[in-house]
């Protein structure tokens, strides 16, 4: 206690890191129906107007006006417009530490629609290069952690997190750290002095694979995202996640995405200019 008679508060460090892109788009057709994945990262689309129906990690959602959807390392996701004309935000943002919504809540609407006026001010915070580049990081941080702070209090009130679910999070909060180490579900299990079965039931609970599945998934959602947004070499990635040789992450990486990492980092570009309606330039790189 100090002189104050006040207990010391411990605030650990914003787990933003960087924000990688935000935009604003439209589709002015109803019908229209796309899949995708996410990008790396956090991915979050909130609705200013229009309906639409979406199906991911299992589950189905209808969001309209100040609905909001979240989206974690490169989940698939499929929508379909159902009221048109839809204009919606796009934010993409990089922190690892920082746990994504449970399935259950990945799309959600907020009480008063605040959401809405709370992206237009972020938007307006990201395109506003007229004052000094400290200060307007300083602003696009401060609004974007008001963003968090609503949505996770909304989903607190809405969604109680199971004790497992909970667990896994923590392990995988601990995970993203260093995926560049070797990690087996007993080491995890060491982390938090619980069993092998535990992590595992923990596991399937929160995200509905076994361990072993969810840290490839990891590795290989990561090193996507150091392909497309950083200048790492391959095997510079494939050291950073944990595979020893780069043609164990170029088999692992053409499984599961269809391409080898080469072709994707060349493709990315166009994708990214194709979604967003804009070129990728470094300014969208993670450091």
């Amino acid at each position: 206690m100090n002189a104050s008679g006040l207990c010391p508060v411990s605030v650990d460090a914003s787990p933003v890191r960087r924000v990688i892109f935000l935009t604003r788009l439209e589709m002015k057709e109803a019908g229209f129906s796309f899949v995708e994945p996410s990008f790396p990262g956090h991915h979050i689309q909130v609705n200013e107007s229009g309906r639409l129906h979406v199906e991911t990690c299992g589950r189905t959602f209808e969001i309209g006006p100040g609905g909001l959807m979240w989206l974690h390392n490169d989940e698939e996701f499929r929508y379909r417009v159902l009221e048109a004309p839809r204009r919606f935000y796009v934010l993409n943002f990089h922190a690892p530490t920082l746990p994504p919504p449970p399935f259950e809540a990945r799309c959600v609407t907020l009480p008063g629609r605040r959401i809405v006026p709370r992206f237009r001010a972020l938007l307006q915070a990201w395109r506003n290069t007229t004052v000094p580049p400290m200060l307007r990081l300083l602003r696009v941080h401060s609004l974007l952690l008001q963003v968090l702070a609503d949505v996770s209090a909304h989903m607190e009130k809405s969604v109680p997190l199971h004790q497992e679910v909970t667990l896994w999070w923590q392990i995988e909060a601990e995970l993203r750290k260093d995926l560049s180490r070797p990690i087996d579900v007993q080491q995890m299990g060491r982390w938090v002095d619980r069993s092998a079965a535990t992590i595992t039931r923990a596991c399937e609970r929160a995200v509905g694979v076994s361990p072993a599945q969810r840290l490839k998934l990891l590795r290989l959602s990561m090193a996507r995202g150091l392909l497309w947004m950083t200048g790492l070499s391959v095997s510079q990635v494939a050291d950073r996640v944990g595979y020893s040789r780069v043609q164990e992450l170029s088999r692992e990486y053409r499984r599961k995405y269809h391409v080898t990492p080469t072709e994707d980092r060349e493709r990315f570009p166009r994708v990214y200019e194709e979604v967003f309606g804009m070129p990728y330039s470094c300014d969208h790189r993670w450091e």
